[in-house]
């Protein structure tokens, strides 16, 4: 039975291990780098009107800078948690810390399948099963709002094969924003921190294509108008609600039925990245899936964002979105006039460009010891897979 835990602990840390070397690596043509590519926004309809546009009806053109960085980058405090973690094999002293970290092993240790198969939900039923399952998990409150045009109210039952598993959140008014500029339904928001939306398109690196069109297709920007115009929107009414907190950096996280991306914007530095995408499930047989370790440790450093994120670095910050200037005489509107509730396509860029990969001091450190914990923890399990044969 020991030498069963034992495995069990060795799995988990190798995958972690692995899992977090995916943030963290420098190497720019390993495919499986989560990295973040900063664009610039050149026209929109932010400020269209006298009446704003909705989100469903948001424009933006947009072009990338031609540097990219690694996703561990901005979420240094929650990387050297994990990383401390795997090397020290202790739980942080500090208590917010402690528990942030315990809600990443217990949902990798319950290793709890899913016994339908994602392709076939709709986004609806996609929406409440990564709230229930994945995203409410990791949260310090398992709390959410789902949009009320999802639902009814009262509709209590998850969309999982479990019959007795409910909700833990519920359907509501997930409206944000000014009648002024964007504003609109947030499908998804998460302990009022963080919000979730449904991509039209799902991007894959598993559809057959040629090797120079699979780079050109993941490096483009994945997501839509709607989602950028969110993802600026809700990081103003966090630093409007907030103007406090170290910095504004905040998450949207677009998910299809295959994968997940992150949009963040800084409402403070007129920053926008979008990550590369990153595979949501695992099969493990027929209508059998588990979640990806990276999509995992993803969600988990995004929904705890106001926790483990660091913030941009100091060269990130030179590579302006371009939205301060854009919506000029209506940034005071953004700034200060934007509320939650009771409120009343985007073309990828098709031209490839040669960015250059970019990392700090942090990234280089953590990835060496990475590689170290990968290589020990590999070694460990295959001792235990020889032992066992020898029985």
């Amino acid at each position: 039975m020991a030498a069963e835990t034992d495995d069990m602990k060795h799995n988990l840390k190798f995958a972690f291990a692995n899992a977090t070397h995916s943030l963290c690596f420098t190497n720019e043509w390993f495919s499986n780098a989560v990295k973040l590519l900063p664009f610039r926004i050149k026209r929109s309809n932010a400020t269209v009107g006298g009446d704003g546009a909705m989100f469903s009806r948001a424009f933006c053109d947009t072009e990338l800078h031609n540097v990219e960085y690694l996703f561990g980058d901005i979420f240094q405090h929650g990387i050297s948690l994990v990383t401390k973690y795997l090397t020290q094999e202790t739980l942080p002293d500090d208590k917010t810390d402690r528990l942030l970290l315990r809600k990443l092993l217990d949902i990798k240790k319950e290793g709890k399948s899913i016994n339908l198969d994602p392709q076939k939900l709709t986004e609806t039923e996609l929406a409440v099963l990564l709230a229930n399952h994945l995203f409410g998990k990791l949260a310090t409150y398992n709390n959410y709002v789902i949009d009320k045009s999802f639902g009814r109210k009262g509709d209590e039952q998850c969309v999982c094969d479990d019959k007795s598993c409910k909700m833990t959140g519920h359907y509501g008014d997930t409206s944000v924003g000014n009648i002024e500029v964007w504003h609109g339904n947030l499908d998804i928001i998460i302990n009022n921190d963080l919000s979730m939306e449904h991509l039209e398109t799902p991007v894959s690196r598993s559809e057959e294509m040629s090797p120079a069109e699979v780079k050109v297709k993941s490096e483009a920007l994945s997501g839509t108008a709607q989602i950028i115009s969110k993802a600026i929107v809700f990081s103003f009414l966090q630093k409007q609600t907030h103007p406090v907190r170290k910095h504004f950096l905040t998450p949207c996280i677009g998910v299809g039925n295959a994968s997940l991306i992150v949009m963040f914007y800084d409402s403070e530095h007129d920053v926008i990245f979008e990550s590369s995408p990153i595979p949501l499930f695992q099969t493990r047989g027929v209508n059998k899936y588990e979640f990806d370790d990276v999509a995992i440790l993803v969600a988990w450093l995004s929904v705890n964002h106001k926790f483990l994120c660091s913030g941009l670095t100091e060269e990130m910050k030179k590579f302006k979105c371009g939205f301060f200037k854009e919506v000029k005489e209506k940034l005071k509107v953004y700034e200060d006039n934007l509320q939650l509730g009771n409120i009343a396509s985007f073309v990828p860029v098709p031209i490839f460009q040669k960015r250059s990969l970019q990392w700090s001091s942090f990234i280089e450190e953590t990835e060496n010891d990475l590689i170290g914990i990968i290589h020990r923890e590999k070694k460990k399990l295959k001792l235990s897979e020889e032992k066992d044969l020898t029985k």
